[in-house]
């Protein structure tokens, strides 16, 4: 019969596995004839060796082999290589060898002698089934990096809406205790009016910075040279108000020439502003919170260092992993996400939070004396 009767696929490697010579031979020939490329092993071992080493479509195996048989052959084919097709050939055939071979996964049971015409249609049907086995790990591959994408974008989602309910409701809870605290003088009416504006100009921003996040645009804007001390000083007239509405004062000594590369608004709405707010919370009234900076070789260190109750060191451990919230000095409740947000957003420009802390009480209070020191690391940008 006319080998091209049973279509072929292009570049298809077969590999004959028998112990005896002049049916490899013969086999080789068959499959040669039908425009497959073929190889032969005269045993498992050998086999096992050449599918190693090359990447075949098809086995044509004899069930008694030496040594190793067969079918345990086949098992081992399905374990290392499942997308291979194996045939499985006897010379003894028996309803219980054909079941065996057929639980253990081969694609066709041949009986010897096995004519031309048998074994091309065999590996034409095998090759078939492989191309439809190739199709369906392939649509199962894309499934799953699809359903990774969407599980990405549903946790960017999430995460976006922690970042705005954690930015905003800070925002707002400061402004709230600017306008019930009592105020007596033009000047403090003033005060309040401009630190009010400054909440409010952060509540744009953090907004204006979630809807660039989800667009993805600050990917394609990426981080840019900075003046650090007017970044910083930024977020001093942000957050000042509230820090004196405590009693508590900001000291920042920041070299001016200092510059870093980071992406200027969500630098200073997601990092400085939560890294400030939270020494400011857990400060105590009267305390001094000091903000400086170092010139690192490629990078820039700026740390925050606060004199308040500090955190427990059961805490430090995950305090970037899970949402976690204490309750401030002065009873100020916020939202769990800030110190998280802020290491994803230095690790989107390759910076660092590393974070120390003096507490003696595992509850989150403590003496006045203890505190916390928040370093951050960002990187240098020229001069």
């Amino acid at each position: 019969m006319n080998s091209q009767q049973y279509p072929t696929s292009n570049g298809a490697r077969i590999l004959v596995v028998d112990d005896e010579k002049s049916i490899r031979l013969t086999l080789r020939a068959f499959l040669q004839d039908g425009g497959y490329e073929a190889e032969t092993a005269d045993d498992a071992t050998q086999a096992q060796t050449l599918l190693s080493r090359n990447a075949y479509d098809v086995v044509v195996s004899d069930i008694i082999l030496p040594g190793v048989s067969g079918v345990e052959l086949l098992r081992a084919i399905r374990a290392a290589a499942p997308a291979v097709q194996v045939i499985m050939m006897t010379g003894e055939p028996a309803v219980e060898t054909a079941a065996e071979a057929v639980r253990a996964g081969a694609s066709d049971y041949l009986t010897k002698p096995v004519a031309k015409a048998a074994v091309l249609r065999s590996v034409a049907n095998a090759i078939r089934l492989k191309a439809l086995d190739d199709e369906r790990r392939k649509f199962i591959d894309t499934l799953a990096a699809r359903s990774a994408e969407l599980e990405d974008l549903a946790r960017r989602r999430k995460m976006l809406l922690h970042l705005l309910r954690h930015d905003i409701a800070n925002a707002v809870g400061g402004a709230i205790a600017l306008l019930e605290r009592k105020k007596t003088t033009i000047e403090q009416f003033s005060v309040s009016e401009r630190a009010i504006l400054a909440m409010l100009i952060h509540c744009e921003g953090a907004i204006r910075d979630v809807r660039a996040r989800e667009t993805e645009s600050l990917t394609v804007s990426g981080p840019q040279a900075a003046n650090l001390r007017s970044l910083v000083e930024e977020t001093c007239t942000v957050l000042g108000a509230q820090a004196g509405a405590k009693g508590v004062t900001i000291a920042a000594n920041i070299n001016p020439d200092l510059r870093v590369q980071v992406r200027p608004g969500p630098f200073v709405v997601h990092v400085l502003n939560n890294i400030l707010r939270n020494a400011i919370k857990f400060s105590y009234p009267g305390g001094v919170i000091e903000v400086g900076a170092k010139a690192e070789d490629a990078a820039v260190s700026v740390v925050f260092r606060d004199s308040g109750c500090g955190i427990p060191q059961s805490r430090l451990g995950d305090l970037f992993e899970k949402p976690s919230t204490t309750v401030g000095t002065a009873g100020e409740i916020g939202t769990g996400y800030g110190l998280r947000h802020v290491s994803e957003c230095l690790q989107e420009i390759g910076g660092s939070i590393d974070i120390e802390s003096v507490c003696r009480a595992d509850d989150g209070t403590g003496p006045v004396g203890s505190g916390t020191t928040v370093t951050i690391r960002v990187t240098r940008a020229d001069e």
